[in-house]
C-alpha cells in the first residue's frame, strides 16, 4: 500500500508561514535556516532550529510541517502528529488550502501508531475512501497487529518453501521485502483464507484490493488484526511480509544462516555496530552513509536480491557537479563498512525517492552488500545494527 509520495515536499514546505519569530545574526529566518539544515540532511540541527521557531512563534505552519515531518523520521510518531494537527488547525483558521503532503504525512503517524480511527479519518481528508473504509473497519475490529508469543523469539528461513505461516488458518509460502509496505497476499491464497475485503477500487482506478487477515500465525507468533493487499498478479509465493508487518518487531535479516528472526519490541539491542534508522513513508528504511565524501543516506534492505549498491540519479549529478573532471562514483561508507560501487547504472534505484523527501537519497544497499552480514532493524530504538 503506498499513497502519494511526497515529491513536491521541497518545493511546497517553503510556501506560506508567515514569520516565525525572531531573526538570527545572520538576518537568515529562522524558519527558513531550519528549512536548510533539513534539506541538507542535518536533522538534529534542523530539529533544535525549528522547535525554537514553534516556541517562539506556535503560528509559524513552516516550522511546524518541518518539524512533524522530523519526528516522523525518527519514529516519534505521537509528537509528529501534534504538529501536522496544529498545521492543519492554523491553516483551516487561516482559510487558506492545507497542503496535501501534510496531511499524507498525518496520515503515516496515525498509521505507524496503528491508531487506525484518525488513520481512517486522514485519508478521508486526502479524498482516498478505499483506504479510509479499511481502517475504519480495522479500527471497528480492535487493536491491529496484537502479537500473542509462545517463544522468546520466532526464527523463519528467507524462503518459507514449507508452509510455516497461516492466514486465517490457511497454510502458504511466504517470503520478506524491506521494499515492500504491507503484507501482500495473492489473489488465489487470499481466496483460501477467507480474507475479508475492506475497500475494493472502483473501476478503472489503479488500486489492489484491500483487506484484513483475522489471525496470522508463525513459529511461536500469533499476529490478530493485519491489514493487507491483494496482489491480482502472479507473485511466485502466496505472501510477502512487508515493512508495516515487520516494523512491528525487532527483525533480523541473518545473511550468515538464511533465516530472519523476529523478536518482540523493545528486546535488548544486538552486538554490533548500530547507527540511526530513519523511516520515511510506509517502507523507505534510511541511514546516514558517505559516498565518496559526500554526507548523504542510502536506502538500507538486505532483502533486495541481485542488489549490491545501486546509486541515484541525484547523487551521480551531484557528484558531476562537485568533481566534474571524475563523475563517476567509487565507494560507499556505511559506518565502519565500505561497499565498492561497481556500477553507475541506477535502474534498480526507486522511482523517485532520491528526491522524494526533501533531502537526497544518495542510492540502495542490497542483499550484496550484507552477505556475510546480519542486520538488525529495531523500530521502537530506532536503530540499525550490523554484525
Amino acid at each position: 500500500m503506498r499513497l502519494l509520495i511526497a515529491a513536491v515536499f521541497l518545493a511546497s514546505v517553503g510556501c506560506g508561514g508567515g514569520p516565525s519569530g525572531a531573526s538570527n545574526p545572520s538576518g537568515q529566518d529562522p524558519a527558513e535556516r531550519g528549512h536548510e539544515l533539513y534539506s541538507e540532511g542535518k536533522f538534529d540541527a534542523a530539529q533544535r532550529e525549528l522547535e525554537g521557531v514553534v516556541a517562539s512563534n506556535p503560528k509559524s505552519t513552516l516550522a511546524r510541517r518541518l518539524l512533524g515531518r522530523i519526528y516522523l523520521l525518527k519514529g516519534r510518531h505521537r509528537e509528529a502528529s501534534q504538529q501536522f494537527l496544529s498545521y492543519v488547525t492554523l491553516v483551516r483558521t487561516e482559510q487558506v488550502p492545507v497542503d496535501v503532503t501534510t496531511v499524507q504525512d498525518l496520515f503515516w503517524a496515525f498509521y505507524r501508531m496503528d491508531d487506525y480511527n484518525q488513520a481512517a479519518k486522514a485519508a478521508a481528508m486526502l479524498d482516498d475512501s478505499v483506504l479510509s473504509t479499511k481502517y475504519a473497519e480495522m479500527a471497528r475490529r480492535g487493536p491491529a497487529y496484537t502479537s500473542e508469543w509462545r517463544d522468546t523469539l520466532c526464527t523463519l528461513p528467507f524462503l518459507v518453501s514449507n508452509p510455516m505461516i497461516r492466514g486465517n488458518g490457511f497454510e502458504g509460502n511466504f517470503t520478506y521485502d524491506l521494499g515492500a509496505g504491507e503484507i501482500v497476499l495473492s489473489r488465489e491464497f487470499a481466496k483460501g483464507a477467507r480474507v475479508r475485503v475492506a475497500g475494493v477500487p472502483s473501476p478503472g482506478f489503479e488500486r489492489v484490493e484491500q483487506g484484513i487477515v483475522e489471525s496470522l500465525d508463525l513459529p511461536a507468533l500469533r499476529v490478530r488484526n493485519v491489514p493487507v493487499v491483494v496482489n491480482p498478479d502472479q507473485m511466485g509465493v502466496d505472501g510477502v511480509l512487508g515493512v508495516g508487518f515487520l516494523s512491528h518487531f525487532q527483525v533480523t535479516i541473518d545473511h550468515r544462516r538464511s533465516r530472519v528472526v523476529l523478536r518482540p519490541p523493545g528486546s535488548p539491542p544486538r552486538e554490533g555496530e548500530s547507527l540511526p534508522l530513519y523511516f520515511a513513508g510506509d517502507r523507505t528504511l534510511l541511514a546516514p552513509a558517505r559516498i565518496d565524501g559526500i554526507d548523504t543516506f542510502v536506502i538500507v534492505n538486505p532483502t533486495a536480491r541481485g542488489v549490491r549498491f545501486v546509486p541515484s540519479q541525484a547523487m551521480l549529478i551531484e557528484k558531476s557537479r562537485r568533481t566534474p573532471a571524475s563523475p563517476s562514483l567509487e565507494k560507499v561508507e556505511l559506518g565502519s563498512m565500505t561497499v565498492k560501487i561497481e556500477s553507475q547504472d541506477t535502474e534498480k534505484f526507486p522511482p523517485g525517492l532520491d528526491v522524494a523527501y526533501g533531502f537526497t537519497v544518495g542510492g540502495m544497499l542490497g542483499e550484496g552488500a550484507f552477505r556475510s552480514k546480519s542486520v538488525t532493524f529495531d523500530f521502537k530504538a530506532m536503530r540499525i545494527t550490523v554484525e
